[in-house]
C-alpha cells in the first residue's frame, strides 16, 4: 500500500528537525544576557534550561566546590563565575570565568546525546594557557587566540557527547593569576537517531490510522 503526501510530508519536516541546532545564549557579547544567561544567573548548584528539546544542567565551581558559588552574568558586561564571598573585595571579577579567589568551571551536561558543534568566547586574548573545554571520558581543547577560529573568541569543537556525560569549561590552571574570559553561547546539535525514534514510531501510527 502506498502511504500518501500527507503522511510521507510530516515524516520529512521531522527529518530536517534532526538536523537542527540547539544554541545556548548566555550573551550576547554587548549589552544583554541572553535567555540562558538570564535563567542562570545568581542560581547556585546545578540548574536547568532547556531549547528546542535539548535540556542544558550547569552549575558552577571555584577550586573544585560548588557551594557559595554561582552562575552570574549583567546586562553590561559579561558571564561567568562568581564568588560572593570575595567578590566585594575585590578578589573576583563576578562575571567572568577567572582565578583570582581561585580557578573557576562551569560544568554542563544534556539531557540526550548529540554533538558539541562549537562554542563562542569573549575576552580570550592569550595565544596558551587561557580556556579550556574538556569532555570527561573525551577529548580535551585548548581555547585561546591560537586555536580560534579567524583570530576570534569563536570554537569549532564537534566532539560527541553522551546524555549526562560531563562537560567541563574551565580557566586553565598555568594561567596567569588575574586572567579571565566569559561565556557567550554553546551551539550542539541533538543526535538523529533520537529523532528518528520519533520518526518510526509516527510512520506506523499514521499507516495504522489509514487502514482504519
Amino acid at each position: 500500500m502506498k502511504i500518501p503526501i500527507t503522511v510521507t510530508l510530516p515524516l520529512l519536516a521531522l527529518t530536517h528537525l534532526s538536523q537542527s541546532q540547539a544554541v545556548f545564549i548566555f550573551h550576547d557579547g554587548n549589552d544583554s544576557l541572553g535567555n540562558t544567561g538570564a535563567a542562570f544567573t545568581g542560581s547556585e548548584g546545578q540548574t536547568q534550561t532547556t531549547v528546542d528539546g535539548m535540556t542544558l544542567t550547569s552549575e558552577a565551581f571555584i577550586d573544585g566546590v560548588s557551594t557559595g558559588t554561582d552562575l552570574y552574568g549583567t546586562n553590561s558586561g559579561s558571564f561567568g563565575v562568581d564568588n560572593p564571598d570575595t567578590n566585594s573585595s575585590g578578589n573576583d571579577d563576578n562575571d567572568r570565568i577567572d582565578n583570582l579567589g581561585g580557578l573557576e568551571s562551569m560544568v554542563f551536561s544534556f539531557n540526550s546525546a548529540g554533538t558539541f558543534q562549537s562554542i563562542d568566547l569573549r575576552f580570550v586574548e592569550e595565544t596558551a594557557n587561557e580556556a579550556q573545554l574538556i569532555f570527561d571520558g573525551g577529548s580535551s581543547y585548548e581555547l585561546n587566540s591560537t586555536t580560534a577560529l579567524s583570530g576570534e573568541d569563536d570554537f569549532a569543537i564537534n566532539e560527541s557527547f553522551s546524555a549526562g556525560q560531563l562537560i567541563t569549561l574551565q580557566l586553565s590552571g598555568s594561567a596567569a593569576a588575574g586572567e579571565n574570559f566569559s561565556l557567550e553561547s554553546v551551539t550542539v546539535v541533538p543526535e538523529p537517531a533520537t529523532f528518528a525514534l520519533a520518526t518510526g514510531t509516527l510512520m506506523i501510527s499514521l499507516v495504522l490510522l489509514k487502514r482504519r
